[in-house]
């Protein structure tokens, strides 16, 4: 029965956070968030790291030259590392949110999690923490922290929804 109410529970999810305004809420907050542990100096950096993302996830053989060619090699190693900082905090709510079930598989079915909304979404949710979660850590490192106090704040004040328990 335990097994049966997990998986009810992680489809349900799926679909409460099936919307925009969770999207725009989520960006929302995360932004609040920043803007409460760095200032409003630390807000221009989520479109640099909105450009870093788009090259990382187009161009996963030559970013790194791409963005050294923008904003020089130093700037470019930098924004490498927090986008390393990033992928060491988790894949925030959206991506958390809905996990596997066995109720059934396949694309075009409602109740499975690889149904084209529900990953659509999960894409969304990504997508949104990847920009704030690199802002957040790339401002760390421009006020002189390191890799590991990056993680730490964003690990603060970005909820790791991977590290949680299972039910």
């Amino acid at each position: 029965a335990n097994k049966f109410i997990r998986q009810f529970y992680n489809l349900w999810k799926g679909y409460a956070i099936l919307r925009p305004g969770f999207h725009v809420r989520n960006a929302y907050s995360a932004m609040y968030n920043v803007y409460l542990e760095a200032g409003y100096r630390a807000l221009p950096n989520i479109g640099r790291a909105h450009v870093f993302d788009g090259l990382a996830m187009k161009h996963p053989d030559n970013y790194m030259e791409l963005a050294a060619k923008r904003w020089g090699p130093d700037e470019a190693a930098m924004l490498n590392e927090a986008y390393m900082a990033m992928r060491a905090t988790g894949a925030g709510q959206a991506a958390g949110e809905f996990t596997s079930s066995e109720f059934h598989s396949g694309r075009w079915n409602p109740t499975s999690e690889d149904f084209r909304l529900l990953k659509r979404n999960r894409k969304i949710g990504e997508w949104v923490e990847r920009k704030i979660r690199t802002a957040h850590a790339y401002d760390v490192l421009k006020r002189g922290g390191n890799i590991d106090q990056a993680i730490d704040v964003v690990n603060k004040w970005h909820f790791n929804y991977t590290d949680v328990s299972s039910f």
